[in-house]
């Protein structure tokens, strides 16, 4: 098993769901997916940076605590038609793994008290489903409520995934040959900014 606190991450994109489950009062959350965001960021060429995306985030948090965010791997956006396809087919193989899923249990009364504009950061403990494995993701969220039935949940540092830990390289490697390049990094830095409304 994996641990990822202290800025070793498996997937932002997992990250980035379980700390929309840490706030607000003990009642059901659901994540606004117009107003949420998990962006990743690959390198070529030692300094050539590509952001990319995923569009379609989405899950609840129960009134007992229990979360559960789905982010749609076919969501996953890029600038450059060919390249999106080689990401969807060959890194997240959506044909056969379409969803990444975190989960995890939490308290949520610990959020009573956050006024709006208030922040708090929490450590937040669950797991990862993807790419056909499990791993247990630990990190820290800053929660902060932006207005009386909404909370927006944000890194309270910067997530660097690794393919190494994602056990993809192969794929990186594959992705590397087909577009015939010298590299491409196994480092990606992820970002995300999650709103959940009650």
């Amino acid at each position: 098993m994996l641990n990822f606190y202290s800025g070793k991450m498996k997937t932002a994109l997992a990250t980035v769901a379980i700390g929309i489950g840490l706030i607000g009062p003990a009642a059901a959350w659901d994540v606004v997916t117009e107003e949420s965001r998990l962006n990743f960021v690959s390198t070529k060429k030692k300094h050539v940076a590509e952001v990319h995306s995923f569009k379609t985030l989405t899950g609840s948090i129960s009134e007992g605590g229990t979360a559960r965010i789905i982010i749609d791997a076919s969501s996953v956006q890029s600038d450059v038609a060919i390249r999106k396809e080689r990401l969807m087919d060959i890194l997240f193989q959506v044909a056969q793994f379409p969803e990444l899923v975190i989960t995890a249990d939490l308290d949520l009364s610990e959020f009573d008290g956050l006024a709006i504009g208030e922040a708090t950061v929490s450590f937040v403990s669950g797991g990862i489903a993807a790419f056909g494995a499990t791993w247990n993701l630990d990190f820290d969220a800053l929660v902060t409520r932006v207005a009386e039935d909404k909370v927006r949940v944000e890194p309270a540092q910067p997530i660097i995934m690794n393919a190494i830990d994602l056990d993809v390289v192969e794929k990186v490697e594959a992705l590397r040959e087909l577009a015939k390049l010298d590299s491409i990094s196994y480092a990606v830095p992820v970002d995300f900014s999650l709103t959940l409304q009650n």
